[in-house]
């Protein structure tokens, strides 16, 4: 399952070989031990319960550690605002609640946890729909893809998407070939590989004219035209000429702004409030900073562009879930704190975790240093840290502190350029859609291999030949799932979820070796 971004793979049930139990000690939001628990897996905290995993089975434990739902079901998700969470049973996903009560049984191909609006995407005979918390139709079952935002939806039929409210009901015909975020009541769409914008009542405010653009952000957005960047305020008029080489959001009413090979800021109305005489700049905090480099110093700056010693205010730490699982590998806790990341020798790395973006950014120059982040209590328990150029997976099992500290120092290699990293991104983006697809495409025809295997008892002619035709679907989505996962992984963007994936493709990788042994004997 995709939706924008983030990526969910679930293992599918026969044949796995599973890890011995691992521990775990269970803290409260004070940092108060609370029990030692003995489980595959402890997701994360959600309404009072995080689901667990022991071999094959899933359910749920509450704060004090308490299994509260059996362990019976064959995946599980973690609970929605509304207290109910996604649940599989035997090949279909349902909808349970905090007794592990089915409320919304389990009848759909795939299911997604319901959002803020208590809508949720669900998936039956290859096509998606919305249903509310009482199991009811919002949306047809007539999509290849739905993405939900806080004021409207954009699903796609037939390759093209179209626009529709909260409610179902169709807001333009099936015209766009790409949408971005919405936000502050408008949202971007494309046609042709332009950009335009709509409004959450799918009224044209910008004719799709732009090459790119942003969301917006305090009332303003940035767009590309020829080649050059401008702003737009909600109106969709134009602030600016599309005359700047580079653009930021805005923050705390001023945008950096490149110009020349220089950056500056502007206002909300276009003025040029500090002059492009900078090599770098950032946002500016709420208090009012900005971090700048000028002849290869950093200095900080206010709004008047004085320096000042003051500098831009940290983002605080997310404090959610509250209650948080933590995973015990040779005697020691598996949770990186700040001041565990050393990035250079003899130099503690300073810097702040801004949970809104999932970020981990340099406290002076607010460099990103670490992406994909889940933040627990003043703590980083899984993210994405770049050094030198190069990613580095941290999650709650992948290596000692001591280890990753070593690969960070040993590592030295040329720093990939922003206009690279974008472009790893799109790439990264378009793979893990891919990836999920074929995902479903190994579990559909490892089906099809098992009625296969019925439909040949039957037959009086089993031969050799019949039998390898009747896997070959299997084994080349088999292949072409560990292709795509392997380069993933090259490219550094393996995520949280990665030991589940690499465990889903060694398995139908050796399934798949299997049956050609089978089939050689003959």
């Amino acid at each position: 399952m995709v939706k924008k971004g983030l990526f969910y793979c679930f293992l599918i049930l026969n044949s796995v070989v599973f890890a011995q139990e691992k521990i775990y000690k269970l803290y409260s939001p004070d940092e108060r031990f609370i029990a030692t628990l003995e489980y595959d897996e402890i997701g994360e905290f959600s309404m009072g319960l995080a689901f667990v995993r022991m071999r094959d089975k899933y359910g749920y434990i509450n704060t004090e550690g308490r299994e509260v739902v059996p362990l019976k079901f064959a995946e599980a998700q973690g609970f929605s605002k509304n207290g109910l969470a996604v649940v599989k049973e035997g090949w279909k996903y349902g909808f349970i609640d905090k007794s592990g009560s089915f409320v919304i049984p389990a009848s759909f191909e795939n299911a997604f946890p319901f959002d803020d609006n208590g809508l949720a995407i669900v998936r039956k005979q290859d096509f998606h729909g919305v249903i509310n918390a009482q199991g009811k139709e919002v949306f047809p079952f007539d999509f290849e893809e739905i993405h939900l935002y806080k004021e409207m939806g954009y699903c796609i039929k037939g390759g093209k998407g179209g626009l529709f409210s909260l409610s179902g009901t169709p807001l333009s015909d099936f015209i766009y070939d790409n949408a971005g975020e919405c936000s502050e009541g408008k949202m971007s769409v494309n046609m042709n590989g332009l950009w335009g914008i709509v409004d959450t009542k799918g009224r044209e405010i910008v004719a799709c004219k732009y090459e790119d653009m942003g969301r917006f952000s305090e009332g303003m957005a940035g767009v590309i035209l020829n080649g050059k960047g401008g702003y737009l305020n909600l109106n969709g008029v134009a602030v600016t000429e599309c005359i700047y080489d580079a653009l930021d959001e805005f923050t705390e009413g001023l945008a950096a702004t490149n110009k020349g090979g220089k950056w500056g800021y502007l206002d909300k109305t276009g003025k040029e409030v500090i002059p492009f005489m900078y090599e770098s700049a950032y946002k500016f905090a709420k208090n009012g900073v900005a971090t700048v480099v000028k002849e290869g110093e950093y200095l900080n700056i206010t709004r008047q562009n004085q320096v000042t010693k003051t500098e831009p205010e940290a983002p605080v730490f997310d404090t959610k879930p509250e209650f948080h699982a933590v995973e015990v590998e040779d005697g020691q806790e598996v949770v990186l704190t700040y001041a565990d990341l050393t990035l250079k020798v003899k130099k503690t790395w300073k810097g702040f975790g801004n949970a809104d973006k999932g970020v981990i950014q340099d406290l002076k120059t607010q460099e990103i240093l670490a992406d994909n982040v889940t933040f627990y209590k003043n703590k980083i328990y899984a993210a994405t840290l770049y050094s030198k150029g190069n990613s580095y997976l941290i999650s709650k099992a992948d290596f000692p502190l001591s280890e990753l500290r070593n690969r960070i120092l040993a590592e030295s290699t040329k720093p990939i350029t922003k206009e690279e990293k974008v472009e790893q991104n799109k790439n990264l983006i378009a793979k893990y859609e891919e990836l999920q697809k074929l995902i479903d495409e190994v579990e559909f025809q490892e089906l099809q291999t098992l009625y296969s295997v019925f439909d040949l008892m039957d037959s009086k002619e089993v031969t050799k030949q019949k039998r390898k035709k009747q896997v070959e679907p299997y084994q080349n989505a088999v292949k072409k799932t560990q292709e795509v996962w392997n380069y993933i992984k090259e490219n550094n963007g393996a995520g949280d979820n990665s030991l589940e994936i690499e465990d889903f493709v060694k398995k139908h990788t050796e399934k798949s070796r299997k049956m050609d042994e089978e089939i050689a004997k003959m």
